[in-house]
């Protein structure tokens, strides 16, 4: 992996690898490569993250297609989010993983259908630049 390449996963799920194009802080955003394994999901975890990736993304396209007023679907959408996936937008075990194998975690990502994706950093201590130094 180059320096500027991370691994995403959830707990021990890997679910693609992110190629970093740029950041304005707080937010880092580049594109997302999915692994196969998550668009072929052989348990019933990996099929419930495919299912928070899929509504994410639906979210996100149809927020920027309504910019003035929430659409029936969007909301539907939201809520289905907020209801059945809170405790996997909540989570700690969001994480990215380094060219040297380091892990470093973060906030849940905001992933695109356009193979976009942007993250934030979890914990300060945590980030690639402040365990260079």
């Amino acid at each position: 992996m180059q320096q500027n390449q991370y691994e995403l996963y959830f707990g021990a799920m890997k679910i693609g690898v992110i190629d970093q194009i740029d950041s304005d802080f707080p937010n880092l955003w580049g594109k997302i490569t999915y692994d196969l394994a998550l668009s072929e999901p052989r348990s019933e975890a990996g099929a419930r993250l495919l299912r928070f990736v899929t509504l994410n993304q639906e979210s996100i396209r149809l927020a920027e297609l309504e910019k003035e007023q929430e659409s029936e679907r969007e909301k539907a959408v939201n809520d289905e989010l907020a209801a059945d996936f809170n405790d996997l937008i909540e989570s700690e075990d969001w994480r990215l993983i380094d060219a040297h194998g380091q892990a470093h975690p973060i906030l849940c990502p905001i992933l695109r259908d356009s193979g976009e994706i942007v993250w934030r950093w979890g914990a300060i201590e945590a980030r690639p630049e402040a365990s260079e130094g």
